[in-house]
């Protein structure tokens, strides 16, 4: 819009070779033919005409006016674009749409960073999956091996203490062979399977010797010494102080009579029987504990002297237990 102005109006031009023709000695008739040439050649280019005009350049004024409305229109336009994103923006109170604009971002940082994928994919595991990746909570240990406490596992255990031959029930002291020996030592040894932290499974050898009086043999002593391998059944309530537990079990018990004494009316005998106990174990570590039970061992079918008064008993022994868990 601005070219026009730069050059020489037709106007101009036209009046300029008027007055050179009369100047070079023309005749009047060549002055008015060179201003009818100029008024033709405004006619064939009316923009150059326009801008030859003394008026404003109604061109330029409209072009101006185009351009300012392409701008107001721009501004406009920018304006919105700019309150769009402002309500795509994050709001703390939507979570949703946040958590929408986060994983986008994480997705275009990750495409930059491998770093920043592995993070994106740690952060968008299920709960399920982390579950499977992640160690479980910690497992306090139970065996001497200081590891997480899992079952099955192996227990040893020995035990010692005192025995007593009763009749009929663990409480029948002074009856039967019990009436004619005295309380002596009990031992034994333990070895076993705790399958659930409530049931194990043991096999266990028991050991004692009780000393008949002095009517039941001439010239020395005499004892009954009875060695006995049983299975054993333990059911155990698992707690934190102390382990109170209950057994059953079946096994072989056989009784000698050993001494010095010339003659006795003692004999020996082997029998099946059954051991039913109690105990109580306290954890002194992990893995290690002590405890006390008592059991009776019924007999079935044992016979030690022809007197049938004092021919039957059933040993009751109460020790003390020093249980391993491997």
């Amino acid at each position: 819009m601005f070219t026009s102005w730069s050059r020489t109006p037709i106007s101009a031009e036209v009046d300029t070779n008027a007055s050179h023709a009369l100047r070079r000695g023309g005749s009047r008739e060549a002055a008015l033919s060179a201003l009818r040439f100029g008024k033709a050649k405004r006619e064939a280019n009316p923009v150059r005409a326009r801008a030859s005009s003394p008026g404003p350049d109604l061109a330029a004024v409209s072009d101006m006016n185009r351009l300012t409305t392409a701008a107001i229109v721009k501004f406009v336009l920018l304006l919105g674009a700019n309150s769009a994103l402002a309500q795509d923006a994050p709001r703390n109170d939507d979570p949703v749409r946040n958590d929408t604009l986060a994983d986008s971002a994480t997705t275009d940082s990750a495409a930059a960073d491998p770093t920043i994928a592995d993070s994106a994919a740690a952060a968008t595991t299920t709960p399920a999956e982390l579950d499977e990746v992640r160690p479980g909570p910690t497992v306090p240990s139970c065996t001497l091996s200081h590891r997480p406490c899992a079952f099955p596992h192996l227990a040893v255990a020995i035990d010692g203490g005192v025995s007593h031959f009763t009749e009929s029930n663990p409480l029948g002291f002074d009856t039967g062979v019990g009436s004619i020996t005295s309380t002596g030592p009990a031992w034994g040894a333990r070895v076993g399977v705790e399958l659930l932290p409530w049931f194990a499974i043991d096999g266990h050898y028991i050991g004692m010797s009780n000393r008949a009086d002095a009517s039941q043999s001439i010239g020395g002593r005499r004892t009954l010494l009875t060695n006995a391998a049983v299975a054993e059944l333990r059911f155990t309530l698992p707690t934190h102080s102390v382990e109170p537990y209950a057994f059953i079990g079946a096994g072989v018990y056989s009784t000698k009579i050993t001494g010095t004494s010339k003659s006795t009316p003692l004999y020996g005998s082997t029998e099946f029987g059954v051991p039913i106990g109690l105990g109580l174990g306290v954890p002194l570590c992990p893995g290690l504990s002590l405890g006390a039970e008592i059991a009776y061992h019924r007999l079935f079918g044992e016979a030690f002297e022809d007197n049938d008064d004092i021919g039957g008993g059933d040993p009751t022994s109460a020790t003390v237990v020093l249980r391993a868990r491997l």
